[in-house]
């Protein structure tokens, strides 16, 4: 079992992120801004009975009007025929909230540009991930709003008793945010990515806190 699980890892980790999701708009949170999530992120797998896993928390800090930082603590449980093998990631990632001005845009669309570093450790793996990306959101109503992301991801992989690998894959998707409050917001999405010919999705969703 051990054995089928670990293959079914590196299989997942070819394609990329195997549990890849945003989670978040490009709207900038403010200077000195502080916002708190909770989410969870599931991709079922078909070359088994199985599914990859995350949960945990994210924090999001306005450095700047245009600049976010974001830190996450991330518990990844890859689930088959209910035999579970786990890992742990944490990641730091950069947004900027590109200003209406640079662009000729309606108001009401935003757009950013996101830089990521992951760290993925278990007891077989150690993986690393350097991720790019674009994420453009439209306002639908004051107090909900649809975005879109592309990324673009680097990874090297580790295996104990064997050589490092390395991949790249790209990953695409739709959210919507809709805010409850001025403190509590919801957030929900899809991601999408390829491998071999099969498609394969990311269902995420959270919960956000804004100080």
């Amino acid at each position: 079992m051990k054995n089928i699980i670990f293959s079914l890892l590196l299989a997942c980790i070819f394609a990329g992120q195997c549990f890849a999701y945003v989670l978040m708009t490009p709207a900038a949170m403010g200077t000195d801004n502080i916002a708190v999530q909770i989410f969870s992120s599931s991709t079922p797998i078909k070359l088994a009975d199985s599914k990859m896993s995350m949960y945990g928390p994210k924090m999001i800090y306005g450095l700047t009007d245009d600049w976010d930082l974001i830190a996450k603590l991330g518990n990844v449980t890859t689930n088959l025929s209910g035999s579970d093998s786990g890992a742990t990631d944490i990641g730091i990632a950069g947004k900027y909230t590109i200003p209406t001005s640079k662009f000729k845009r309606p108001a009401d669309v935003d757009l950013a540009a996101v830089i990521g570093y992951d760290l993925i450790s278990g007891k077989d793996i150690d993986w690393t991930m350097i991720n790019v990306g674009l994420i453009g959101s439209k306002t639908l109503k004051t107090n909900l709003d649809v975005y879109a992301a592309f990324y673009y991801m680097m990874n090297n992989n580790k295996f104990t008793g064997g050589r490092s690998e390395n991949s790249n894959n790209s990953l695409w998707g739709l959210g919507a945010k809709y805010q409850f409050n001025k403190k509590f917001s919801g957030l929900m999405e899809i991601m999408n990515y390829t491998m071999s010919g099969d498609s394969y999705q990311t269902f995420s969703f959270a919960v956000q806190y804004e100080m």
